[in-house]
């Protein structure tokens, strides 16, 4: 078994030799020090129920993920604000405290604010119309707030809070800016995982991968496998003669989700900036219960848009999707692209990979590093 980083070494060496012939300006320093940034894997770390280390006190749960730019991070947090059905499948938000990310390069001394808006923040709702649904399993989610950091400094620790002065603030997390693009200091270290799930088997994985102590690291689908539960939040296929606790399509249990990004966020996403793309686990059709292709009409992926708001950053990088977008970290240009939206020929995805392509730089960004959930 090979560790976080041993993974990130062949896939990065991969990555380097596949343009050598074409890029003549390609920078291949980081071929000297490749063995110098593997580690063995830890037989001695052991899996424990990460539900065992949820705190409930905190209502809210903040994640770092990274913007298109070398010096602005997306900060996004989600308030566990109450939102309530006005009446059977329709939910009707609540008017709620504002929220505020507070941060500075000291601790307990921040310099800078800002406000999430009406703008940047979002919910979605999982309504179940299947034969026999029960309408006590809708889900309504809480309010997520995200907001651009501007003007950050490379590799650089930032203490910070999220919350509302009234309502209360969230405990101090920080985090480390990444390193400026262009910056061809090495080694760069970036986290890859994929499918972790939560489970017993993924406090190992974290662990490995927070050992590996990644500079970024990129998810790439497969978050929670709460559509493999059933809406009472079951893993059995049946229940008696019920039809009310039925698998994907017809049904999935969204508070699954919540369970997993307070994990993730304690874990590390509140202190190291994450890269997310999606894969099939993430599609969770809606309403009609049947897979598409894309958003299909805003009915599948609301829990990963809502909560990863990769629209931000796919706009920043030419992208009118949030299903595909490409982002400058470090000496790295990565791209993320669907298996589950079109990409034939003339499609939009194909249009916007083409375009993309033609801008990178190989002289400011040498890694070249592309992105999707299915082989």
């Amino acid at each position: 078994m090979t560790s976080t980083r041993q993974v990130l070494v062949a896939l990065l060496s991969a990555a380097l030799c596949s343009g050598v012939v074409d890029a003549s300006n390609r920078d291949l320093s980081a071929t000297n020090i490749i063995e110098d940034i593997s580690i063995p894997y830890n037989a001695a770390t052991v899996g424990t129920d990460p539900l065992n280390q949820l705190s409930f006190s905190d209502p809210h749960s903040p994640d770092i993920p990274i913007r298109h730019t070398d010096n602005r991070l997306l900060g996004h947090w989600l308030w566990q604000h109450h939102r309530v059905p006005s009446r059977p499948n329709y939910f009707q938000e609540e008017s709620g405290p504002s929220s505020t990310v507070y941060w500075g390069t000291n601790s307990g001394n921040y310099t800078h604010n800002l406000t999430a808006n009406a703008a940047t923040i979002t919910y979605y709702n999982q309504i179940y119309t299947f034969a026999n649904a029960n309408p006590n399993y809708n889900y309504s989610s809480p309010l997520f707030h995200h907001v651009v950091l501007a003007n950050l400094a490379p590799s650089t620790t930032y203490f910070y809070q999220v919350g509302d002065s009234t309502y209360g603030l969230s405990s101090e997390y920080n985090f480390t800016s990444p390193p400026k693009v262009g910056n061809t200091t090495y080694p760069f270290v970036l986290g890859v995982v994929a499918d972790p799930g939560l489970t017993i088997n993924t406090t190992v994985t974290i662990q490995h991968l927070v050992d590996a102590n990644p500079q970024v690291w990129t998810l790439l689908g497969d978050f929670t496998y709460a559509d493999d539960m059933q809406t009472n939040g079951t893993t059995s296929t049946t229940n008696g003669s019920s039809l009310s606790y039925v698998p994907s399509p017809e049904g999935t249990y969204q508070p699954w989700w919540d369970l997993w990004f307070r994990y993730y966020s304690n874990a590390i996403a509140s202190r190291i900036p994450l890269l997310p793309n999606h894969g099939n686990h993430e599609l969770e059709p809606q309403y009609l219960a049947t897979y598409a292709s894309g958003l299909a009409n805003n009915t599948q992926f609301q829990s990963y848009v809502s909560r990863n708001p990769t629209s931000i950053v796919a706009n920043a990088s030419g992208s009118d999707s949030p299903l595909w977008y490409s982002a400058n970290v470090g000496p790295a240009h990565m791209i993320y692209l669907s298996n589950y939206a079109d990409f034939y020929v003339g499609s939009d995805q194909y249009n916007w990979l083409v375009q993309d392509l033609a801008s990178f730089n190989r002289q400011t960004t040498p890694w070249l590093i592309a992105t999707f959930h299915a082989p």
